[in-house]
């Protein structure tokens, strides 16, 4: 399988980009042990409240970017965000259930990157990073 996301490549900078915007490629473990020494510093409920709002702002910025640089609708933007995040290997995200009025919905994940990583001796559940 061949992945389904362009790279492109800043000669001049070495910068990498998708769909317009500055990309990292790291190993998935430096991901994982860099969330996991955080958490261990900051303590579980406050590194959650940190990924949260730090997550919901991100999400946004990479939303409205890619809803306007692609002309989608809210519904579209967010299931190619889903798409999006699944196609760099976060893991396999489906949108089950989206709300009538946009207020909710419910997404399914399998093969977290987290999950996969922290394996089954993790002492809590790792997915809500």
């Amino acid at each position: 399988m061949r992945p389904s996301v362009d790279i492109n490549v800043d000669e001049a900078t070495g910068i990498w980009e998708t769909d317009g915007l500055p990309m990292l490629y790291i190993p998935r473990h430096f991901m994982v042990n860099v969330h996991k020494e955080v958490e261990s510093a900051l303590g579980l409920s406050k590194y959650r409240a940190v990924l949260l709002q730090a997550g919901a702002k991100s999400a946004y910025y990479w939303c409205q970017k890619q809803a306007q640089k692609y002309e989608m609708s809210e519904v579209r933007v967010f299931e190619h965000y889903l798409e999006r995040l699944t196609a760099r290997g976060w893991g396999q995200f489906r949108l089950e259930r989206l709300d009538d009025n946009l207020s909710g919905a419910e997404v399914s994940l399998t093969n977290s990157i987290y999950a996969l990583e922290s394996g089954a001796g993790a002492s809590h559940p790792t997915c809500y990073m």
